[in-house]
């Protein structure tokens, strides 16, 4: 046992650690920095190796300027570039230059000048006006010619009005507007310009103008009211020739972004929406200087370099101040940065931190540190601190190989500078004491700490391995009806807009019932039930989840045909399939990106079940096991159906409402007639028709849905006559 003088460096130390923990907790910004520097060394060690992409920056740079004239340049001259480029084939070009003042070269100004009118009357100048060319309208035209972005910039003395959004922008899961930086102001191009561009995203390389070294990039910007793309990703939006950027965003503990996606490209993304740069050197294959696409015979490796490249045009010249730095230690021209964050995309080669490293840094500070008080107590300061040295070359070691093996980003000076602070801490404390003190914590100390720290180290959380379980699940799926036809009827903008109101509200009713929802496919959803949490009685949630969505979608109807649009809104229809069975869970993916989702032939089961409703003509359909798990909700037999993929056909059942309508007089009543219907329809009686009607009569109070099913049955007599040999776990 410690005796009471071996008790203040303990608590001393304790007290460390757990003044270092909240301090990491905090994060302040001495510790960002520190921990961003750490990460510029892993880049300086083994930056991006620069491979061809497709993406070219064209650099207005000293000697274009020795060649055509001191900047700005002519409008008509970016005119003639646009077109040069236009012509090589670019897939895309983009300016990280702003055309915020009308050109004060373009002839159509010069004539007005007072230093050149006074020596003309009005009926001269205005001759000379209605003659001379507008260099902002010439460039305009070219701009409209090609495939052409423009930017504008989040910082600076705004200018009146908004800037333009030329893409759309669609989400899964949360509205991503509260994650993403906020501007309050923009500096953007004359308006004729920008309407002329086939797309508009920001310049912007930072939220903040004190950054010095550019580590991270906005993928999207706000005002609070709109979305806004980057340069890049509307570059590269606009050479895919698609309109939709697609945002992954959720809700934990505030809104955070996981991916954005543009076309063919899915760029993993911070909280905020931006992205980690990976730099590669400076290489002059990134570049064409602009001197060279207006020579006047134009070279054929120029032509080349230009042919199928999405294009960033900027300026390298000193004199322009657009020099920035980089994670290598190097100064370029913004523009590069531009390139090389599409580079990466295009390339797939990213570093990134995961929303669970933050605690994976905190646990090895504490795994360090009390290794570091341990062996200081029971081994002495130079022991310790070679244990120490060791433990910290092992974090390091680990940081660098997490980072080179897949781009990882783990900070390894927290755990190494706290663990040695710790260490100090711990040293100047047993300095206090005298040797057989010392000595004696020591011994008393390692009875106790010294197996529990082991234990630690061999503790590893293992919720975000890759691997699944065999579990009994309840599988949804859900479907709108006829939205392909509905779609076509209404502008992407709007349908975006539609399937994340009537989504949404369709989700809170899974999520309500403790459902998890697996995944947006389109215009369905796709859900399940016991799991990762079990939940008693799933087959029951998932029915009492569908029939909070049939109330929520009639209300929803209700919404659109009281809203005061002036549109005639047809009411919107959903199939619901429900199936219960054994099923695989887990997270299912890649080491460094996976899901949490549910697979087999349970999940199929579920979705032919869907698919059943149109032939069933009801909009909730349950499988028999889910129908056998629910018993005590309204449900009727419906038959067999055929499910795609099966040889035999399947046993379904129609939900009609929940557990109080099962006790009404009205349902058993209906219940009771339905029985001796399907009695008549397997016998292929002649009083199955009299008896249909009666089971109409019976439904209308019950729900005006019934009707329908009903209406069905003449021409699904098959379904019912069948000897149905089966048991509820048959399917």
């Amino acid at each position: 046992m410690f005796r009471r003088a071996n008790i203040p460096p303990l608590v001393f130390g304790l007290i460390c650690i757990i003044a270092l923990c909240a301090l990491r907790v905090s994060d302040p910004f001495i510790l960002q920095t520190v921990r961003e520097t750490a990460f510029d060394q892993f880049q300086q060690i083994s930056p991006r190796e620069y491979v061809e992409t497709q993406v070219r920056v064209v650099d207005v740079d000293e000697a274009s300027l020795r060649q055509f004239g001191q900047w700005p340049w002519p409008r008509s001259r970016m005119a003639d570039l646009v077109e040069r480029l236009g012509q090589m084939g670019a897939a895309a070009v983009a300016f990280d230059i702003l055309f915020v003042e009308p050109d004060r070269l373009s002839p159509s100004r010069l004539v007005n000048d007072p230093s050149i009118a006074k020596f003309l009357d009005r009926k001269q100048i205005d001759l000379l006006s209605s003659g001379v060319i507008d260099n902002d309208a010439l460039l305009a035209e070219k701009l409209a010619q090609f495939p052409t972005i423009l930017g504008f910039a989040t910082i600076g003395q705004p200018i009146p009005g908004d800037p333009v959004v030329k893409s759309g922008f669609a989400y899964t899961g949360v509205n991503p507007i509260d994650a993403v930086p906020v501007f309050s102001a923009a500096t953007h191009n004359l308006a004729d310009l920008d309407a002329a561009a086939a797309g508009v995203g920001s310049i912007s390389l930072s939220p903040s103008d004190s950054v010095s070294v550019v580590r991270k990039v906005p993928l999207l910007w706000t005002d609070g009211k709109t979305l806004y793309p980057s340069l890049a990703i509307e570059s590269l939006r606009v050479a895919q020739g698609v309109s939709t950027i697609l945002v992954h965003a959720v809700s934990d503990n505030g809104t955070i972004v996981q991916a954005i996606r543009i076309g063919q490209f899915e760029v993993p993304t911070t909280p905020d929406g931006s992205i980690w740069m990976r730099y590669s050197r400076e290489n002059p294959d990134r570049y064409v200087s602009a001197r060279a696409i207006l020579a006047d015979e134009v070279e054929q490796a120029t032509v080349d370099a230009i042919n199928g490249h999405i294009v960033f045009v900027g300026t390298s010249a000193i004199g322009l101040y657009d020099i920035r730095a980089t994670s290598l230690g190097e100064n370029v021209p913004g523009v590069s940065i531009h390139g090389q964050l599409l580079e990466q995309v295009i390339s797939g080669s990213y570093v990134y931190r995961s929303d669970w490293v933050d605690g994976l840094e905190l646990f090895g500070f504490l795994i360090v540190a009390t290794y570091v008080l341990v062996m200081t107590l029971i081994a002495g300061p130079v022991v310790s601190l070679m244990v120490g040295a060791i433990v910290a070359g092992g974090v390091a070691i680990g940081s660098w190989l997490a980072y080179a093996d897949s781009g990882l980003l783990i900070d390894p000076t927290f755990p190494m500078a706290g663990g040695f602070i710790v260490y100090l801490s711990m040293t100047s404390i047993r300095y206090v004491t005298a040797d057989r003190q010392k000595r004696r914590i020591r011994r008393a100390f390692s009875q106790y700490v010294a197996p529990a720290v082991l234990q630690q180290i061999d503790e590893q959380p293992d919720g975000l391995s890759l691997g699944g379980e065999m579990r009994d699940v309840t599988v949804m799926f859900t479907d709108v009806r006829n939205f392909t036809s509905f779609s076509e009827k209404l502008p992407p903008v709007e349908v975006v807009l539609f399937l994340n109101s009537l989504l949404g509200r369709l989700s809170e009713d899974i999520i309500r019932e403790r459902g998890t929802i697996d995944k947006y496919i389109g215009d369905s959803i796709m859900a399940f039930w016991n799991a990762p949490v079990a939940t008693p009685d799933h087959e029951y949630h998932s029915c009492r989840a569908a029939l909070r969505m049939r109330a929520a979608l009639e209300n929803f109807n209700s919404d659109r045909l009281s809203s005061s649009d002036g549109q005639d809104h047809e009411p919107i229809a959903i199939g619901i399939g429900i199936n219960t069975g054994e099923a695989c869970v887990g997270n299912m993916g890649s080491q460094s990106r996976f899901d949490y989702s549910v697979i087999g032939d349970t999940v199929n089961i579920a979705s032919r079940v869907e698919t059943a409703c149109k032939q069933v003509g009801f909009d909730i359909v349950l499988s028999g096991t889910t129908a056998g798990g629910a018993s005590a909700m309204a449900i009727l037999e419906a038959g067999l159906v055929p499910l795609k993929g099966k040889s035999n056909m399947a046993p379904v059942h129609i939900l009609v409402g929940d557990e109080s309508v099962a006790q009404t007089d009205e349902f058993i009543r209906l219940k009771n007639a339905h029985g001796n219907l399907l009695e008549a329809l397997r016998n292929n009686s002649a009083g199955a028709d009299g008896r249909l009607l009666a089971c109409k009569d019976l439904a209308r109070p019950v729900h005006g849905g019934l009707i329908d099913f009903y209406d069905m049955i003449p021409t699904r007599k098959t379904d019912f006559q069948q000897i149905l040999e089966y048991t509820e776990q048959s399917i």
